[in-house]
């Protein structure tokens, strides 16, 4: 088994050329550029990102969140 830990600002989105990566659980829209680098890491080494495999509630899927919404850390 491999486990790689970090914290790498990632965000993946729901489209579907990612869910061999990373399923289609996000609670973000789109990918951003580590979103990006992370996805190319997992795949090219056969692993998945498994925050996003399985569905949770959205209110488990952020760890804060600001009160204008504007900002979302998961």
């Amino acid at each position: 088994m491999k486990t790689v830990l970090g914290d790498f600002s990632a965000k993946v989105g729901k489209e579907s050329c990612l869910h061999p990566a990373c399923g289609g659980h996000s609670i973000h829209n789109e990918i951003n550029h580590d979103g990006k680098l992370m996805v190319n890491f997992a795949m090219g080494r056969d692993l998945a990102l498994m925050e996003t495999w399985y569905q949770h509630k959205d209110i488990n899927k952020v760890t804060w969140q600001s009160t204008d919404t504007k900002y979302i850390t998961r």
